[in-house]
């Protein structure tokens, strides 16, 4: 009796090794690999064909971005876009007399912004000779800026003679999109004395931020 126990001892575990090679994919088994997958780590049988496998999750994030492109018409074709960043503007001297001159410019955006447009008013610098010396007087131009979409006027200032920088904001100007724009700039003078014959300039700078 006591044989026929050892024997059914063997029996049962030839029977269990049998089905620990089965369940880790030995012996040709059909059956799906059997993995752990425990605190990102991931191990298995390779016997058969069979592997391990582990998911990674990828993400990213798109930072906010703009673009300002400037360009200008010359007979009545744009030019390509570059760094065509000048307006020019010529008066006879008249008093209250005006000049202007437009400069198209696109902006391009991923995000939502706001458009700040900045400047000082025209400024020129008079030499002449007095009493065998050298003297320089500063003149200045009333300036007005404006920023267009089509023949909407989205925002305007003037910088006068006597306040020396103007500004003006136009919130949320555009979203994840592409538009152009038109950047007018207009001098008037005053009296005839009031502004000297000579050159003058002055920047209008354009400064994108996120709404």
């Amino acid at each position: 009796m006591r044989k026929y126990s050892v024997l059914l001892l063997v029996l049962v575990a030839v029977l269990a090794l049998n089905s620990l090679a089965l369940a880790y994919g030995g012996g040709g088994s059909k059956y799906p690999q059997y993995q752990w997958e425990t605190d990102g780590f991931a191990q298995g049988s390779l016997k058969n064909n069979q592997t391990v496998t582990r998911s990674i999750n990828v993400t990213g994030t798109v930072g906010p971005y703009a673009a300002i492109r400037l360009m200008q018409e010359k007979e009545g074709r744009y030019k390509d876009w570059v760094t065509l960043n000048e307006a020019s503007l010529e008066w006879e001297g008249r008093a209250q007399e005006k000049s202007s001159d437009k400069v198209d410019f696109q902006i391009e955006s991923n995000t939502h912004i706001d458009l700040k447009v900045v400047w000082k008013p025209l400024e020129g610098k008079y030499t002449y000779k007095e009493n065998h010396m050298t003297k320089e007087d500063t003149y200045r131009i009333d300036t007005t800026v404006k920023v267009l979409r089509g023949n909407d006027q989205l925002g305007s200032g003037t910088a006068t003679v006597e306040k020396n920088s103007q500004s003006f904001i136009i919130n949320k100007i555009q979203g994840v999109t592409k538009k152009d724009y038109k950047l007018e700039v207009e001098g008037k003078l005053r009296d005839i004395s009031s502004q000297a014959a000579t050159d003058y300039q002055t920047v209008v700078t354009l400064i994108v931020s996120k709404s």
